[in-house]
């Protein structure tokens, strides 16, 4: 244990009974361990501690074998079995297996993570393989993206590696890994800007010092909000290709209707360096249809500048609301300012001039699935 950087704390009670038998130039050993009430906790607190482990094994020349083992991870019931059997050389190979259902995993400001988990560690320490498979249940990402960044603060510029998932230190930098990760439930994400679900058929590969995905991630039901609209995502894929991991790669279809233009969107290439392309019915240029987008403006040789700065100013206000009346709780569901949808633009009253409008969202799949109830 005090090989792993990242063990904060560990306790317990451990019981070894031993007996030997046999001739005093070739004993034979034999015996019982129990690990009660344990408990071991990690520097990260994004780590959940296991607790109330239970470890029962029958010790003899030839190693250790565990039985009717378990404990708890993130309150969550893991079962244990396995060995560790000395080999000729007098290393010790462990093959355990771990499984449990809802188990949480990671759970930061933001992100929580739990899954249904049946892991295979196998191997020579520190030598160890980790295969098996996670199945997503209850995953939630909430970020709020700064609208409003201070003008001295540059963006932050891509990473020149390309996409990271995580790293680990030594010694666990030399694990292999071999999972797939799938869902039982699909991943819910929700920011101040957008809101879906995504759905991993991937595999985890490479090691724990350059951990790799490959596979593809499918986008479903994201809804993006736009300063004069929303922009809805079709069925839509990021593929993370064996030869190339690094650089994922998008396939997103996006649809919107504002002042009775459709307006699709089709983003493809790396995630670092996308190709936008824009197309209307009826026929607009890129530059008309990205001014309809940001300002609700339609095509003119002049910009109403202020109905221009009144959808902007809406789309901050609501941002501004978002940040202070919503919640980064992973646990939170859709609020209120969710459902409202709000537009600035002419008056159907009066030409010319501007009012405020909006619809509040009250109901999903009424008649069909993904049709919505409006009260405008």
């Amino acid at each position: 244990l005090a090989t792993l950087p990242s063990l904060r704390r560990a306790s317990g009670e451990l019981d070894l009974h031993a007996t030997a038998s046999g001739t005093l130039s070739s004993p034979v050993w034999s015996g019982n361990l129990h690990l009660r009430n344990a408990s071991f906790r990690s520097t990260d607190p994004a780590l959940p501690a296991i607790d109330r482990l239970e470890l029962h094994g029958y010790l003899d020349e030839q190693g250790l074998r565990l039985e009717d083992s378990r404990g708890e991870l993130g309150a969550s019931p893991i079962h244990i079995q396995g060995s560790m059997l000395f080999q000729e050389d007098g290393s010790l190979l462990q093959d355990i297996t771990l499984r449990g259902d809802e188990l949480l995993l990671y759970r930061t400001s933001g992100v929580k993570v739990r899954a249904d988990s049946e892991l295979r560690i196998h191997g020579v320490w520190p030598l160890l393989s980790v295969t098996g498979e996670l199945l997503f249940t209850d995953t939630r990402v909430v970020q709020h993206l700064e609208l409003l960044r201070s003008p001295v603060s540059p963006p932050r510029p891509p990473s020149p590696e390309g996409f990271s998932l995580f790293r680990l230190a030594p010694p666990l930098d030399v694990l292999k890994f071999d999972l797939r990760l799938g869902t039982k439930e699909t991943i819910q994400v929700r920011s101040n800007v957008a809101r879906g679900s995504l759905r991993p058929e991937l595999q985890l590969i490479g090691s724990g010092g350059v951990p790799l995905l490959v596979g593809e991630v499918f986008l479903d039901e994201v809804t993006m909000t736009l300063p004069a609209t929303r922009l809805y995502l079709q069925p839509s894929v990021v593929r993370f290709l064996e030869d190339d991991p690094f650089h994922p790669q998008l396939n997103l279809l996006g649809r919107s209707s504002i002042m009775g233009y459709e307006i699709q969107s089709i983003v493809t290439g790396s995630y670092d360096s996308p190709q936008v392309i824009f197309s209307s019915v009826p026929p607009l240029s890129e530059e008309d249809i990205l001014v309809l987008l940001t300002t609700g403006q339609p095509p003119s040789d002049r910009i109403d500048r202020r109905a221009a700065a009144g959808a902007a100013a809406l789309f901050l206000a609501r941002d501004f609301l978002t940040t202070f009346f919503g919640s980064d709780s992973v646990d939170a569901e859709e609020s209120l300012l969710d459902r409202l949808e709000l537009h600035f633009g002419n008056s159907s009253s009066q030409e010319g001039s501007k009012a405020l409008s909006g619809r509040l969202r009250l109901k999903d799949n009424v008649v069909t699935e993904n049709d919505s109830l409006y009260l405008e």
